[in-house]
């Protein structure tokens, strides 16, 4: 069961979406404290994940949305579907895998994660370079329009017991 403390007025709580596990689930297992974070909150959904029915699936996030809470497509970039995960999920946040931002020093990856980032932007999302491990890795994805950025250059993830 997850608990979260909702007087927090920090950094916000990203919960993944597990493979096919209907967004409903979550909310009746975290119940209603969950949906008081409002845009506290960021549901993630992996872009690699085997959605058997990415409709209901986006159908879900827009209720979740229509709560205040954000929505990140998470691993961009990892499957094979990420244009179709885009535009059915409607993400506030984008969030590039760290496979593909290793690779920003290739002038064809490059031109991938730009576009990519410009239209995230269009969409009006943010975007999030994943797996950030050298100064001239951090600088390229500044230079190709990456919002933010995560990775062991920037600091590893923290255990829970920290984060309360």
């Amino acid at each position: 069961v997850l608990q979260v403390d909702v007087q927090r007025d920090h950094a916000p709580l990203d919960v993944d979406m597990a493979d096919d596990q209907p967004v409903a689930v979550f909310f009746d297992e975290a119940g209603t404290e969950v949906l008081q974070l409002g845009d506290q909150l960021v549901f993630e959904a992996v872009e690699h994940n085997r959605y058997t029915d990415l409709e209901q699936a986006a159908a879900d996030l827009t209720t979740i949305r229509s709560r205040g809470v954000r929505i990140a497509v998470d691993d961009l970039g990892d499957g094979f579907a990420s244009l179709r995960i885009l535009t059915l999920f409607r993400p506030d946040i984008v969030k590039l895998s760290g496979n593909l931002t290793a690779d920003v020093a290739r002038p064809d990856v490059a031109a991938i994660i730009e576009t990519i980032v410009q239209l995230a932007h269009r969409t009006d999302a943010w975007v999030v370079a994943e797996g950030i491990e050298s100064v001239e890795q951090a600088k390229r994805l500044t230079e190709l329009g990456c919002d933010w950025g995560q990775g062991v250059l920037l600091g590893g993830p923290l255990p829970a017991p920290l984060l309360q």
